[in-house]
């Protein structure tokens, strides 16, 4: 994998990790169809490479240390996992709006995760089941624009969703 200078921006590689999965969908991704593995970074005039020892064709981004993989929730000896959530903007500005569908109230962590896989910004919203959409305001960050990973946690739920900011 390889990205430029400016992608890169002043992020900080030390603890750099590249992603191989075979979900369909990052919304799928979990331990039993991902893994998580240390690169060698090359730096190169003007881009770095990461490679890493892979078999098989898959999906792959950068990440750091601190990327959690959820455990799938087995029912019936098959895989379940409620996609009640989304993301109605991408890209996004400042702010990102998350629509959702659920039956009973509960709480849920947003995570922003920068190109890297460091954590830019956490909070925990309140799910109410007589609304069905939040708002995600990063205004006060100064992220740069580029590609990020959103990633919302509710005990139902684990929604992973590649975002760029314009």
């Amino acid at each position: 994998i390889y990205y430029d200078t400016a992608e890169l921006g002043n992020v900080n590689l030390t603890g750099a990790r590249i992603v191989k999965t075979n979900a369909t969908a990052d919304t799928l991704m979990n331990t039993t169809n991902t893994q998580i593995i240390l690169p060698v970074i090359n730096a190169m005039l003007g881009y770095k490479g990461f490679t890493g020892n892979f078999t098989g064709f898959s999906r792959f981004f950068i990440t750091d240390n601190t990327f959690q993989l959820s455990t799938p929730i087995n029912v019936a000896g098959k895989t379940a996992y409620n996609g009640n959530i989304r993301v109605d903007n991408n890209p996004f500005i400042d702010k990102i709006y998350i629509s959702y569908n659920i039956a009973n109230s509960t709480s849920a962590d947003i995570l922003l995760f920068d190109i890297t896989g460091r954590l830019v910004f956490k909070s925990r919203e309140l799910l109410s089941n007589t609304n069905s959409r939040f708002t995600i305001d990063l205004s006060q960050l100064a992220l740069s624009p580029g590609n990020y990973v959103l990633q919302i946690i509710t005990p139902n739920d684990v929604v992973r969703q590649k975002m760029v900011k314009e």
